[in-house]
């Protein structure tokens, strides 16, 4: 997570974001937090543009049931695309994009619940499924449940150990559980240019209310880095710890 990750993030808990996640689960306009990376198209689904052929009396394919669902949700169609996932994850059970778009719409309409059970579906097929554990994750994350959310990222990370998206989520779920010094150790494993490390750490901190941390990861690098041009987010946490204080 780069410092101009920010901007696609979505939300965190209601508390401190005011709406989080993925959208790669989720896909809905939030504020500017920090987020985890997540996957709203699993493993080799096509893209909506292939071509495909809805006509003839063969019967539908997972392929043509996926990008007919994708369409149907661009088209803001959320009823018809549920449907089709539906027939999807029925008549082919093993086909996990199903599940993981099933899992976005859900998060659309703020279900993280019914989006959690989707992907415990998957997980019963694919216990190791790295898409699938680390959207798992991030719907723990909204939940509040760190922890959970942790076990998942690492579990995505130990799979895929050459993406560093899920290394990088590891640290997401490591920082807002406050274990800053292993949040920071892997975001510096991840992170091209100085300073980028102590900021996305001090977005974490802000995010979890520790406002003094935050200040002190902010001016490091700020020191590190002056490219990333951190001012007003230092002086928006020290007004936020001394507003506290008082």
């Amino acid at each position: 997570m780069t410092r101009a990750s920010r901007n696609t993030i979505e939300c965190h808990r209601p508390a401190l974001l005011v709406a989080l996640v993925a959208i790669a689960i989720l896909g809905i306009g939030c504020s500017s937090k920090p987020a985890p990376h997540s996957y709203s198209k699993s493993h080799t689904a096509p893209e909506i543009d292939d071509d495909f052929d809805y006509a003839g009396d063969r019967p539908a394919t997972p392929r043509t049931l996926i990008i007919m669902s994708r369409i149907l949700a661009r088209q803001g169609k959320d009823d018809k695309c549920a449907f089709v996932l539906n027939k999807l994850m029925q008549e082919h059970p093993r086909y996990l994009p199903a599940y993981v778009d099933m899992a976005e719409l859900h998060m659309r309409h703020r279900r993280v619940d019914d989006a959690i059970a989707t992907l415990n579906r998957g997980l019963v097929i694919s216990p190791n499924d790295p898409i699938l554990t680390n959207n798992l994750g991030i719907c723990e994350l909204l939940r509040g449940r760190d922890d959970a959310a942790l076990e998942n990222f690492r579990r995505s990370a130990a799979a895929r150990p050459d993406d560093a998206r899920f290394q990088a989520n590891v640290a997401v779920a490591l920082g807002l559980l406050g274990r800053y010094e292993q949040s920071l150790e892997t975001y510096r494993t991840l992170m091209a240019r100085p300073g980028e490390a102590h900021y996305n750490l001090g977005v974490l901190s802000e995010a979890r209310g520790d406002y003094l941390k935050a200040a002190e990861l902010y001016a490091t690098a700020a020191q590190l880095d002056r490219s990333l041009n951190v001012e007003r987010d230092l002086n928006r946490v020290r007004r936020l710890a001394v507003a506290r204080s008082e």
